[in-house]
């Protein structure tokens, strides 16, 4: 790849993407995720709390001014 500006790359067309060798696909199977589902819905709620905090906060902040 060459660089093309500040944030654009270009492939080089001599070059072919070569084939994976040691990959296999198996049909019917459920990729699984990284994170539990309850964990994730825990962060969530506690993310989205901390956000409607500091979002009255800065809207009564307005407010004084």
């Amino acid at each position: 790849m060459s660089k093309q500006g500040s944030n654009y790359f270009i492939a080089d067309p001599a070059l072919k993407p070569a084939a994976p060798s040691s990959t296999t696909i198996q049909q019917g199977q459920l990729e699984s995720s990284n994170t539990g589902s309850a964990e994730a819905a825990v962060r969530l709620v506690s993310v989205m709390r901390q956000f409607e905090m500091l979002q009255k906060a800065v809207s009564l902040g307005a407010e004084d001014e």
